[in-house]
């Protein structure tokens, strides 16, 4: 989740959550959608996850914690929405970042970016994918899935991924409609005003209500300070999961063992150890050193990786992590084969507060948090208003005193009108309900002969100049803006994100005021619970295994890196390492 604010003290936060269980999806039309491109999906996956291998390893320079776990998802969603915003050297460094300037076509057209991850956000949140958007590869595992499928399935006992996006914004502060406009359109997000100047305290609380309801209450507090007066803005990303094992791990199985962070030959600590046999798709890898195997969740639609570097302690994974890439784990997993297990994986209840401002100023993102050097003009002008009169309140469950809230800017006619018609239009339908007005407009109604040339000499009027030319001109300006609504109204579905790009490539050649909106920090913050069976009551399916016995046994017992991945779009929901596992 994002807060961006203009002077004095601003923040930027993060908002992410893990719970395992189990729900239904939505179902999605037959028909090809033309604004996919596999190609796109497939680099902006890769990016996702290779943003995940620089933002872990920058954190274990200096951290000695015993996980450091984060959502590459949430937080990259966050990120390209400030890039939507952004522009100058700011809109450059997110460009690096994100690893878009690496591609000529998505550096030429940044609106790509928007359109297709909101498509793969769209597929990660139901059940099931667009079927129009199948043409993404697959890992070879998945394929060969068919004699390993639980057939106790069923639609209902699948999963939920959730993403919400808001911006929060100070009463009267200036929001371009081009921006406003494509954040709706690419992430459907939630616009909402509130008053940090003069209610600062219920300004917090509905930001940590909206949070709290967005993460199924795994989240209750991401702001722990009442937010200064002086902020302007914030952007909110929030992520919910909820998945349930394909095969459930046996609750007798579980017990304390030997857990290693140091190595075999070092002092153990005493964890909770589960314990599953069966198929599961594994990979040695001597290339790399290091062993992988997949437990996936129900129906694969998702599914955690475990990579444990051979001889594996602290320094080794910290090692091993350092020169792991994108590239090196989609190549494991597209190498992986079923095999015969025994599985040893500690339970794990992560909770997880990362302070990432000087993490992203490492890896090249420094503008946005300095008030000289940011530019996030495309987000606002800077220009404020005086504070509406008439405005309404708000809504959001379990939060009081919402008088100061104002609506959402939600509808299709203030999507894609521009400020100027809204103005109109409002004013016609105050007009509309007037019945002095109605009059006044029927005297008000002119005759003349128009003509391009001013000089010209007007001849008398005549039947047919009225009739045919039309020459009738009346102060019926809602009239016009009606039709002109309608126009406006986009048949591409992608205009509102080109129209983004333009103003960012109009506002690079002329001399622009800073809105002087810039983020002071960047706060990331998960809850990741994994247990027996992925969430609490859940049915539990017992696996046996062959008579000849396991293939492998594999001993989560020393320090080890996992990724937790939607397999249709290889969206990374959750990354990190766990030097030493945290219990229940």
């Amino acid at each position: 989740m994002g807060v961006l604010k203009v002077a004095g003290v601003s923040y930027l936060l993060l908002a992410a959550i893990l719970l395992v269980c189990a729900q239904n999806g939505n179902n999605q039309s037959s028909e090809d959608d033309p604004r996919f491109d596999a190609r796109v999906s497939e680099l902006l996956a890769k990016n996702m996850l290779q943003l995940s291998q620089e933002i872990g390893t920058t954190i274990l320079q200096d951290s000695d914690r015993p996980t450091e776990v984060f959502s590459p998802l949430s937080i990259y969603t966050a990120l390209s929405i400030l890039l939507m915003g952004a522009n100058g050297q700011t809109f450059q460094e997110l460009m690096g970042l994100l690893k878009i300037n690496s591609d000529s076509y998505l550096s030429q057209n940044t609106w790509k970016v928007h359109e297709e991850l909101s498509l793969m956000i769209d597929d990660l949140n139901g059940t099931i994918p667009h079927p129009g958007h199948r043409r993404r590869y697959q890992a070879l595992w998945r394929n060969q899935n068919a004699l390993h499928e639980n057939r106790n399935q069923n639609q209902e006992s699948l999963q939920q991924i959730s993403v919400a996006n808001g911006i929060f914004f100070q009463n009267g502060y200036s929001i371009r409609d081009d921006f406003r406009d494509a954040m709706q359109s690419a992430y459907q997000a939630h616009l909402q005003r509130l008053d940090f100047a003069n209610k600062p305290d219920l300004s917090t609380k509905y930001i940590n209500s909206w949070v709290n309801e967005k993460t199924q209450g795994k989240i209750k507090k991401i702001l722990t300070n009442e937010l200064p007066q002086s902020t302007k803005a914030i952007i909110a990303s929030a992520l919910y999961f909820k998945a349930l094992w394909e095969r459930t791990f046996y609750e007798a199985g579980t017990k304390p063992r030997e857990f290693y962070p140091d190595g075999i030959n070092r002092p153990p600590i005493m964890v909770d150890m589960m314990a599953i046999g069966g198929s599961y798709p594994f990979y040695d890898s001597k290339e790399y050193d290091c062993r992988i195997i997949a437990l996936p969740y129900r129906k694969h639609l998702t599914t955690m990786y475990i990579i444990i570097p051979n001889k594996s302690t602290r320094h080794r994974l910290r090692q091993f992590q350092a020169t792991l890439t994108a590239d090196k784990i989609q190549e494991m997993i597209s190498k992986m084969e079923w095999k015969t297990a025994i599985i040893l994986f500690p339970k794990l209840h992560i909770t997880n507060r990362i302070d990432l401002k000087m993490v992203l100023k490492r890896m090249g993102l420094r503008s946005l948090f300095s008030y000289d050097q940011s530019d996030l003009s495309l987000i606002s002008t800077g220009v404020e208003t005086p504070l509406s009169q008439n405005h309404f309140p708000g809504t959001l469950n379990n939060v009081d005193d919402r008088q100061f809230l104002f609506p959402r800017f939600d509808d299709v006619e203030s999507r894609n009108a521009t400020a100027s018609t809204r103005n109109a239009t409002h004013e016609a339908a105050k007009n509309n309900t007037n019945d002095a007005a109605k009059r006044e407009r029927r005297s008000a109604v002119t005759y003349k002969a128009t003509s391009s040339d001013t000089n010209a000499q007007r001849e008398p009027l005549r039947l047919k100049d009225l009739v045919i030319s039309k020459r009738i001109t009346k102060s019926y300006p809602y009239i016009k803006l009606r039709s002109r609504l309608r126009r406006d109204i986009p048949t591409d579905p992608s205009l509102n994100l080109k129209r983004l790009d333009l103003l960012r490539t109009r506002l690079s050649s002329e001399r622009y005021p800073n809105p002087g909106l810039f983020a002071d920090e960047l706060i990331h913050q998960i809850d990741l619970t994994v247990n027996e069976v992925g969430t609490e009551g859940g049915a539990a399916t017992i696996t046996t295994l062959n008579r000849s016995g396991p293939d492998i046994l594999f001993r989560a017992e020393t320090p080890f890196l996992f990724l937790i991945r939607h397999e249709d779009t290889k969206i990374p929901i959750f990354y990190g390492t766990v030097f030493e596992p945290t219990n229940f």
